[in-house]
């Protein structure tokens, strides 16, 4: 691949297609219009094809040290009893990474910086602001903020929910309102109150979802996604009030060790290719449940797109990666609105029957979707 990629934003997903383009021989700058990496405070989530990813970049095996393995997911009733467990043990011999992972998502980003920076004709430009974007038959030409002018085969926005880079290519969105999540970390010792908790836990009540993990030595980690109707009309409570809420049987009082809301827009964008303008990440489709699928999709999108760009035929596998990943996030989003979690036959059944919906549920099927037959996608 002659022609050098742009890519605008310098998260997980931007970072890591640079990465992956870099190691199919591709000429790589990311643009960053912050200063430096985000050092903001959160924990990502990590399913197995993911981690997989993460193992060919180069970058995991220092990390996981860093993080925590899960070893299993359960849904938690309101008042606090198990409503199932699924152990990952289940994909022992399915993937070389029988295991959940989570770790601060700014480990990964540094991680992912620091090789990439390593990488022939590979850059990070920070400060790097885009105000325009112009196509021409051969690529893009990008305008800076400062005035500079950068040229590029292809430009992908990796730039967030708010892309600049979507609207600036003419791609629609079907936006969703606004999602607010609110982090909490607390130290109390939610295991001694409940001794049913897991590493990771979801509990459903009518005012939206909580994603609960254990961080070893540093509390448990809350994830939770507000419905419309329960975030609407004013402040929200605080975090030890929320937590209060999803977990009514717990006593005693939430210290609260650090805490953060997020409101995204939700949107899908009707397209994921517009000439020779692509997007992926949250630039793409938005959402924010607390579970990290969305994040774990994104990571999926760099890996095949970075396929795709390096085929013999890069125009043609561009516009069958879009129009595949666009069919995965509509088959994702059709199947999240259609049950809350696990469901009752898959409790019931046997071990191939929950093998093979915790393996949906953790994307093994849709990993590679996308990529060039020929390619090696993950």
């Amino acid at each position: 691949m002659a022609a050098r990629v742009l890519i605008a934003g310098a998260g997980p997903v931007g970072l890591a297609l640079g990465l992956a383009l870099a190691r199919r021989g591709s000429k790589v700058s990311v643009l960053e219009k912050r200063p430096g990496l985000s050092a903001a405070a959160g924990t990502a989530l990590w399913y197995p094809p993911a981690l997989a990813i993460l193992g060919r970049l180069g970058v995991l095996g220092p990390l996981l040290p860093q993080g925590a393995r899960i070893a299993a997911r359960a849904w938690l009733r309101p008042d606090g009893h198990v409503r199932a467990t699924l152990p990952m043990a289940l994909l022992d011999g399915a993937t070389p990474f029988p295991f959940c992972w989570h770790v601060d998502q700014a480990r990964v980003t540094s991680a992912l910086a620091t090789v990439l920076r390593g990488m022939p004709g590979c850059e990070i430009v920070f400060g790097a602001e885009v105000v325009g974007v112009a196509q021409h038959a051969g690529g893009v030409v990008v305008a800076l903020a400062d005035g500079q002018q950068m040229h590029g085969g292809w430009l992908v926005g990796c730039d967030g929910a708010r892309s600049r880079i979507r609207d600036a290519a003419g791609i629609a969105a079907d936006m969703g309102g606004v999602q607010h999540v609110l982090h909490a970390r607390t130290m109390a010792d939610l295991k001694a109150l409940n001794p049913a908790l897991h590493d990771w836990n979801d509990i459903r009540t009518a005012a939206g979802l909580c994603t609960l993990l254990r961080l070893p030595g540093r509390g448990w980690q809350a994830a939770i996604a507000l419905k419309r109707e329960a975030a609407a009309g004013g402040a929200l409570p605080d975090s030890a009030t929320m937590l209060r809420h999803f977990l009514p049987w717990a006593s005693g009082t939430f210290p609260i060790a650090d805490d953060a809301i997020r409101c995204l827009p939700r949107l899908s964008a009707r397209h994921y290719r517009a000439g020779r303008v692509l997007l992926a990440g949250s630039a793409a489709h938005a959402e924010c449940d607390g579970s990290g699928e969305a994040l774990n999709r994104g990571l999926h999108e760099a890996w095949t797109l970075a396929a795709a760009l390096a085929a013999p035929a890069p125009d043609a596998a561009a516009s069958a990666w879009a129009a595949v990943r666009r069919d995965v996030r509509a088959a994702l989003a059709a199947r999240a609105k259609a049950g809350d979690g696990v469901p009752e036959a898959v409790i019931a059944g046997g071990r191939e029957t929950r093998l093979d919906w915790l393996r949906g549920a953790l994307l093994f099927e849709s990993a590679g979707a996308g990529a060039p037959a020929d390619s090696v996608a993950g």
